[in-house]
């Protein structure tokens, strides 16, 4: 089946960047104008979404405030905003919800949001969980995550590549993301042998002969999908001491590339992307829908 047009354009004119009150908002916003300058956004929703462990320890203490809390957090969000954006170019949306995730699948649907931003903190045990809940309930956007220690710079993309349909549905809104901005943009493609065969098989023989194949399936791959696109390079690559995401990472970090672009996928638990996520990783990840 053939990918749609449409369905192979980047867009970015509305954007939500999700703020958790912590130092985090501040690196977001930051990398939020960086952003703007770079791929052009036309306009942006600041979110928060409050909740509490214990609803009754919440209720005790929003009884203290003099004002809602809502209005508390606008005040501040607008603050950490001045400086870097116009008050006619943003929103602020701050709700109180139980579901974090749910209501921003809510809020991408509502107002037609192109892009979703979040942050990630490095070495926080449960960092990613709320993209994985947002990914299971069908996110109605594509989706960055920002890491704490990522570098302002978009010149340099990778695309890992399985020759799914997915995967080339990611690959071609990301070179509509390139050609925008003029970065660069590569493939990757990591092939696996299964490890049954490691104590009767020399490695050496299977890793060429899984290769030759990986080639054939990339040509197959390159007619069927990028009849009309320009034809990045691509590498090939295995492993058999790491993670198809560790030699991700690894080759990202090796190029220098300055974001990860993956299909948005949670079907499979154990998948390449949840594991990226999972990751103590300080490159940003864009999820494509």
């Amino acid at each position: 089946m053939s990918i749609e047009k449409k369905d192979t354009i980047f867009h970015n004119k509305t954007v939500l960047l999700a703020l958790d009150m912590t130092y985090m908002d501040t690196l977001l916003i930051r990398y939020l104008a960086f952003l703007r300058d770079k791929i052009g956004i036309e306009h942006i929703y600041f979110y928060h979404n409050i909740w509490f462990n214990n609803e009754e320890n919440g209720a005790a203490i929003l009884s203290k405030l003099s004002r809602p809390l809502e209005d508390i957090l606008a005040d501040k969000i607008e603050k950490l905003a001045e400086g870097h954006f116009d008050k006619g170019d943003y929103e602020i949306i701050v709700t109180k919800s139980k579901d974090s995730a749910q209501e921003i699948n809510r809020i991408q649907e509502i107002k037609k949001i192109d892009l979703s931003i979040f942050g990630k903190k490095v070495s926080v045990n449960d960092s990613g969980y709320l993209i994985e809940r947002i990914l299971y309930n069908k996110s109605a956007s594509d989706l960055l995550i920002v890491p704490e220690t990522a570098f302002y710079r978009l010149e340099n993309v990778l695309v890992p590549i399985d020759f799914s349909r997915k995967s080339a549905k990611a690959l071609l809104k990301s070179i509509s993301l390139t050609e925008r901005i003029k970065a660069r943009i590569s493939c990757l493609h990591v092939f696996a042998i299964a490890n049954i065969y490691f104590p009767y098989l020399p490695i050496k023989d299977l890793k060429e002969q899984t290769q030759e194949k990986a080639k054939e399936e990339w040509k197959k791959y390159k007619a069927k999908y990028l009849q009309d696109s320009e034809v990045p390079e691509i590498s090939f690559s295995f492993h058999a001491d790491m993670s198809v995401s560790r030699v991700i990472y690894e080759r990202a970090l090796k190029e220098e590339t300055d974001i990860i672009a993956l299909p948005a996928d949670a079907s499979i638990i154990n998948s390449k992307l949840i594991s990226l996520l999972k990751m103590d990783m300080h490159l940003p990840l864009l999820i494509l829908n």
